[in-house]
């Protein structure tokens, strides 16, 4: 399982280019459909099908949506985006794609890659874990990575990993934004059952232009360890040290 340790859990989404190209769509709520011969076949052999999220994009907008049908019941590339509540609503993507208008459009397959803390494989602690090419739609239980094709021990003895989102909160006269930050556990139901408190939390990660993560690393069975105090008071654990980057989102400031 996880660790028990309240770690945070980071997750990137990322689009992979799938080199079909979407055929202009008659109006914001029409289905998706992959204008290439080959589309079907491509669609089949990347797995994507009813329940996945996808994407369309082209150089002014993008939009992600959750297929709604079995492709193999129309064509095998027409990609329907029906509203879950109400099956004979279709969800607005808010922009026609494929138009000459907007220019060329690409359908995008949505992927996450998730990092977390585990417990090690040789039971000595805590390691930092990856899991990817594992798709959007589950939801983020304790056993998410189930069924991944890809998931790695990456460093052993990490102790914990703690996320925290960056508000911009002034510049200075070169551009260099100054940070204030939320912490992710503010936002987790799980950790945090005020709803009042994640709610505000939540607004301000709306407004984040940095992520700053930071992992607590130990070094066990070292020489000199009954020197280490320990957060209650005892002695006798291992050394431990932080280490912490800071990644920037966007620009936070208006240069």
């Amino acid at each position: 399982g996880d660790a028990n340790n309240q770690s945070d859990r980071l997750a990137i989404n990322i689009a992979y280019p799938l080199g079909l190209s979407v055929a202009q769509m008659s109006d914001t709520t029409s289905s998706i459909v992959a204008d290439d011969p080959q589309a079907a076949a491509v669609l089949a052999a990347a797995e994507i099908d009813n329940g996945d999220v996808v994407a369309a994009a082209d150089c002014q907008q993008a939009a992600a949506f959750k297929i709604s049908n079995d492709l193999a019941d129309i064509d095998g590339r027409t990609l329907e985006h029906e509203d879950n509540q109400n099956p004979a609503v279709s969800v607005d993507l808010q922009h026609i794609y494929g138009s000459d208008k907007a220019g060329p459009a690409e359908l995008l397959e949505l992927r996450r890659v998730r990092y977390f803390i585990r417990a090690a494989t040789n039971d000595d602690g805590f390691a930092l874990w990856r899991c990817s090419g594992y798709p959007m739609t589950p939801p983020d239980t304790a056993d998410y990575c189930a069924g991944s094709d890809d998931i790695a021990e990456l460093v052993s003895n990490v102790d914990a990993m703690q996320l925290q989102f960056g508000i911009a909160d002034s510049c200075d006269s070169a551009g260099v934004a100054s940070y204030s930050y939320v912490d992710a556990l503010e936002i987790d139901p799980e950790r945090n059952t005020d709803a009042v408190q994640r709610n505000n939390a939540l607004l301000q990660t709306a407004r984040a232009v940095a992520v700053r993560v930071t992992l607590t690393l130990s070094a066990p069975n070292i020489p000199g360890d009954e020197f280490v105090v320990n957060a209650d008071g005892s002695r006798g654990g291992p050394y431990r040290q932080e280490y912490s980057t800071v990644v920037e989102l966007r620009n936070g400031c208006k240069v």
